[in-house]
């Protein structure tokens, strides 16, 4: 149960649709509407920042009410139930080091896509001789591979991911997709083939559109529109708004009203911002030791477990690390930290409505982590 805040928020994506012209940052389609809209790429990071923060911020104001049976030592320890699924045996690094980029726009957007690709290619590699698989032969493997870098998901926030979405995703790593074909700017560059100017301008043209929608998908406002929709969405779908004073019409009065924070008109813009998320950043490619593939959060370790938690509406991966040492060996049990939300392919089914399928309980079914003594056992979990 939370409470509702009553405010009015400020569309998430001002600042974002934008294209690289000669180095500078123009609007789209602003039809002569945009001249109040960030000019520079630095105005732009800025005021996206800026934007994410006051919605972090509001959002920070709505507390859940905990049941106080789930909390110990005066709150300061909550308990959960879960399964204790797996442990996290390779972790598989997909992004980029901005420090080690060039500085001109061809350099770094080539640095971009060949870094990726390769770091792509390696996780593969990796995934399919891995020495088990829960998913089955090359062409499943191959399959769950790209789902789960996709978190399953289509750019409308629904499950599972279309076999459309996948190759998009696909032709996107491998520099192919239409809009974005820098593999073959990349080759005409390399070939040593001396270019007329028109097929120049058209590589510098597609390198700035590769490397601004690379920086979309690491931008501000981006991240929290993946936030949004992914995190807080499920269980806060809802908000007040009252209309302002500038956009009455006459004779109108505001009123407060409960209003959808995804409708079906889109009117936040996020439809543009769906389709630059990156599932991949700021979280890193894991393997569990029964072959399992998940995107986990930064500061993961090799040894954390897995748990599986249920959650409204189904079951949720989360991973945890237990705290060595007399800290963790209080009274009532060991203690956990909580190191941050996973996703794992196949352990959250959905149907073709993007609703969870099965239960908790499911799970307790088969033979888990080969741990003696917890294969599919429920059991607490004490956070600190």
């Amino acid at each position: 149960m939370v409470s509702l805040p009553q405010c009015n928020y400020k569309p998430p994506h001002i600042g974002v649709q934008f294209a690289y012209e000669n180095g500078k940052i123009h609007p789209l389609g602003s039809s002569g509407k945009g001249k109040d809209r960030p000019a520079t790429k630095e105005e732009w990071i800025a005021e996206g920042a800026k934007n994410s923060a006051e919605w972090i911020s509001r959002r920070q104001k709505v507390v859940p009410e905990i049941a106080d049976e789930l909390l110990e030592e005066d709150g300061k320890i909550l308990r959960i139930k879960g399964i204790l699924f797996d442990t996290i045996c390779a972790l598989l690094d997909l992004s980029y080091s901005a420090d080690d980029l060039p500085t001109d726009v061809e350099g770094k957007a080539r640095a971009i896509y060949k870094t990726r690709f390769a770091k792509y290619g390696e996780a593969q590699e990796k995934v399919h001789t891995y020495s088990r698989s829960p998913y089955g032969g090359e062409d499943a493997i191959h399959d769950a591979f790209w789902r789960t870098v996709i978190a399953d998901t289509n750019t409308d926030g629904t499950q599972p991911a279309s076999q459309d979405r996948i190759e998009k995703q696909i032709r996107w790593m491998k520099g192919i997709e239409p809009m974005f074909l820098i593999s073959h700017a990349t080759a005409a560059l390399d070939s040593g083939i001396e270019l007329t100017p028109e097929i120049r301008n058209k590589i510098t043209e597609i390198h700035q559109a590769y490397l601004f929608r690379s920086q979309i998908q690491e931008s501000a406002e981006v991240k929290f529109a993946h936030l949004l929709r992914n995190e807080i969405v499920p269980s806060f779908k809802m908000y007040r708004w009252k209309t302002p004073a500038n956009m009455l019409k006459e004779g109108q009065v505001a009123g407060m009203e409960q209003k959808y924070i995804f409708d079906e008109k889109e009117e936040f813009g996020m439809a543009f911002l769906q389709d630059c998320v990156d599932f991949t950043a700021g979280r890193s490619l894991a393997i569990s030791g029964e072959g399992w593939l998940g995107l986990v959060p930064d500061g993961t370790e090799k040894g954390d477990k897995v748990v599986v938690i249920k959650v409204r509406g189904g079951r949720k991966c989360f991973v945890l690390r237990r705290v060595e040492g007399e800290e963790g060996e209080m009274v009532g049990g060991e203690l956990w930290d909580l190191v941050g939300e996973g996703f794992f392919y196949g352990l959250t089914a959905v149907d073709g409505t993007g609703n969870v399928e099965g239960d908790v309980e499911d799970i307790s079914k088969d033979k888990l982590t080969g741990e003696e003594g917890l294969e599919g056992e429920e059991r607490s979990f004490r956070l600190r």
